[in-house]
């Protein structure tokens, strides 16, 4: 008997906090790497801060362009995620194709950065005090090497080596402090050092990469060959770039609107997100699990579920930003004071802007990034990003006209924000995922319900016989298995023998060649939509031995269940129950199909299930299908 696996979908039983530590417990090697890459950039942060106030601008605008950069290996990932999923045989040829594409978008990027450096850093970003493009161009470098070093990095989330991951990340981290460490004991942060410490902690995390890919998979990504390559494929590569490149746009023009309005703003700013966002990390950690259930659930059809999980993805979010800003107010000030005198007065008036504008992002990214986009609302949600994107660059350009105030600048961000929190809140009410949703799995009876016309003139002989040769009494009203397992549970002896018997000697059916059966052909398409299942009260080896008489192909059932006949209940009550459980069905997601009103139905509804009486005939897959849909209609 075979049984469908849930083992990758987090249970819901217990409520919100069991299933929040289920949550934490899936995550902790994602936990772990987002703190070494947080504390990275928060000893960088550190360190960077002791810079004059114009250096200092300087360096955030180009980290700015590191982190847009880094969608280019992001949202490639993205896309060879989705080949492998359906192709996981052919895995290096995709990891290659993505290599190609993220190298191919990378070099774009380099020429524009390289040959508009003066234009980016005057008129892109509005720097006039620039004395060293030599830091710039070390740092275009870097971004472009670690753009592309990292897109190996984060596949091994794709074969679930995330504490390989986290390995890599750790190297990046300790080679970084100790960097920043030796720079400050020989005289404080040089410049145009920066880059070389990122660019020495790269090489090592890529080194260390290339031995996990040959050691776990063995692919060779220093010797990477042609590709094999679809324009199907190549599409679902490059659009989901996209969709990440429009995203990012909007991100980055809001930073660079900050730089334009105020560089004491926007050095603040970008202190508090590599400074604070460290406490962020297990957030982004859970939303990365919970986004993976709502897929899986809204794959299954199992929207109740989605809805539930989504409701629970926004408590634990709330969950940590609570956490994240008791503890923020306890981190910022020792890292914030006596460490730029400059920036501290800017600091204390934003600060607690900052926390409250995250309370919205939070929030926000939890239902568009990754309930919605999840959820199968990813049109919608591109689109605002779009509208995202047009909203921030007019603010950039009109950044130089608006009445210098740290409210509107941080009041820009937080109603961008709160627009796209209430139109998500809007979408995600409207889903339907309220309802029970629809049904994935049938249960049919199997004697007189799939093959009709048997000979059971016997029936009741057979029944009274056993009673008897079990028991050892004279028993008299002896007509149904029921009825047998009744009189043994009387007489103290267990129902089980009942079945043995059964095995030992099945009830023969007569001239097979008369009886009607079930289409194979309408079983294949009931199939295709649903998870079959037969519960019966015959034993296992008869349904198997019937099926062979009446050539009904066993392979579409993913599961025959026997009525296992409990003290407390000879129905079939129980082995829906079973069913239910092993499958990890609701009950409402079961239709179940029999002949008997009895037997097969009355337990079922009792159960909660779905039900088809099919007294007189044969089910066909256009009344099962016609049954189902009448079913869904009033669970919606």
């Amino acid at each position: 008997m075979t049984k469908e696996s849930s083992a990758e979908i987090i249970s819901l039983k217990g409520g919100f906090w069991k299933y929040f530590w289920r949550v934490i417990k899936s995550a902790k090697w994602l936990f772990i790497r987002g703190i070494a890459i947080s504390l990275m950039w928060l000893v960088t942060a550190v360190f960077a801060n002791t810079m004059n106030v114009a250096d200092l601008t300087y360096y955030n605008a180009l980290i700015t362009i590191y982190f847009f950069f880094d969608i280019f290996y992001f949202g490639v990932t993205q896309g060879v995620m989705v080949l492998l999923e359906s192709k996981k045989k052919d895995k290096e040829n995709y990891l290659r194709a993505g290599f190609y594409v993220n190298a191919a978008t990378n070099f774009v990027g380099a020429v524009i950065l390289f040959a508009g450096g003066e234009w980016i850093l005057s008129s892109l970003l509005g720097l006039t005090n620039v004395d060293s493009m030599l830091f710039y161009y070390l740092m275009c470098g870097v971004i472009i090497f670690s753009s592309v070093t990292k897109y190996f990095e984060s596949t091994l989330r794709l074969f679930n080596k995330t504490k390989q991951q986290m390995n890599s990340n750790i190297i990046i981290f300790v080679t970084i402090i100790f960097g920043f460490a030796l720079l400050f004991l020989v005289g404080g942060v040089v410049l145009t050092w920066i880059p070389l410490i990122f660019f020495v902690a790269f090489l090592l995390s890529a080194i260390y990469n290339a031995r996990v890919f040959r050691k776990e998979f063995g692919v060779n990504i220093l010797k990477l060959k042609k590709v094999s390559l679809s324009k199907n494929e190549f599409l679902i590569i490059f659009t989901r770039l996209l969709v990440e490149i429009f995203w990012q746009v909007g991100y980055t023009l809001a930073s660079l609107f900050l730089l334009k309005y105020s560089e004491s703003i926007f050095n603040t700013y970008s202190y508090f997100e590599n400074v604070l966002d460290v406490l962020l990390n297990f957030l982004y950690a859970s939303l990365h699990i919970t986004s993976l259930q709502v897929a899986r659930l809204i794959g299954r059809r199992r929207y109740q579920g989605a809805y539930i999980v989504g409701k629970y993805s926004v408590l634990i979010a709330l969950s940590f930003w609570v956490g994240y800003a008791v503890l923020s107010g306890i981190l910022f000030w020792p890292f914030m004071m006596g460490l730029n005198p400059e920036l501290l007065q800017t600091g204390a008036q934003t600060y607690f802007l900052y926390i409250g504008l995250y309370l919205f992002r939070v929030l926000a990214w939890t239902l568009s990034s990754y309930v919605l986009t999840a959820g199968g609302k990813s049109l919608a949600q591109t689109i605002m990003q779009v509208l995202v994107t047009i909203y921030y660059l007019t603010f950039y350009l009109l950044a130089n006209f608006i009445p210098f105030n740290i409210f509107i600048a941080y009041g820009v961000m937080a109603f961008e924000s709160l627009v796209i929190l209430t139109t998500d809140v809007i979408m995600f009410c409207r889903k339907n995922w309220t309802g029970k949703g629809e049904i994935v799995a049938i249960v049919f009876d199997f004697d007189d319900t799939l093959y009709q016309g048997a000979d059971w003139t016997n029936w009741e002989k057979y029944c009274l016989h056993a009673a008897r040769k079990l028991t050892g009494k004279n028993l008299r009203n002896i007509g149904s298995g029921e009825q047998v397992v009744q009189a043994l549970v009387k007489h103290g002896l267990d129902p089980d023998l009942w079945r043995e018997y059964r095995e030992k000697n099945p009830f023969p059916i007569k001239n097979p060649q008369e009886i009607q059966v079930i289409k194979n052909n309408d079983l294949r398409k009931l199939s295709k939509r649903y998870s079959l299942f037969i519960a019966t009260n015959s034993t296992i080896p008869e349904v198997y031995d019937v099926c062979k008489q009446l050539k009904i192909n066993p392979k579409w059932f993913k599961g025959i269940y026997s009525n296992r006949y409990e003290k407390d209940d000879l129905t079939k009550f129980t082995t829906y129950k079973q069913i239910a459980k092993e499958a990890d069905l609701y009950p409402y997601e079961m239709m179940v199909v029999g002949n008997s009103f009895d037997c097969d139905i009355l337990p079922a509804q009792n159960f909660g299930a779905n039900t088809l009486l099919a007294e007189n005939a044969l089910p066909t897959y256009k009344n099962v299908r016609r049954a189902i849909k009448f079913a869904e209609s009033k669970q919606k």
